[in-house]
């Protein structure tokens, strides 16, 4: 069985349980959650910011951010944008 990448294991539970939490994030003391379907959506806009600016497939981007959902989501948008993420810790 050849081996699943994180953006197939996305698009998978994505299109099984799209109404499930996916991420949960706390702000000013309340939690916000993201379904699997809602992540999508996000995940979907950025990448199609990402193409918007002209970056050719494979393009390295890079993400800097504290550990959050949003960095999740940045993840998953860079590589259905073609590209590769380059995570500064």
């Amino acid at each position: 069985m050849p081996a699943s990448s994180p953006l197939n294991e996305f698009l998978k539970w994505e299109k099984e349980i799209p109404h499930e939490i996916f991420l949960r994030q706390p702000f000013n003391n309340q939690w916000k959650n993201w379904t699997w379907a809602t992540a999508g959506i996000e995940c979907r806009k950025i990448a199609n910011a990402l193409q918007l600016i002209g970056l050719p497939a494979g393009s390295h981007v890079a993400i800097l951010s504290k550990n959050c959902a949003h960095w999740i989501m940045a993840d998953i948008a860079i590589m259905m944008a073609g590209c590769v993420s380059v995570p500064i810790y």
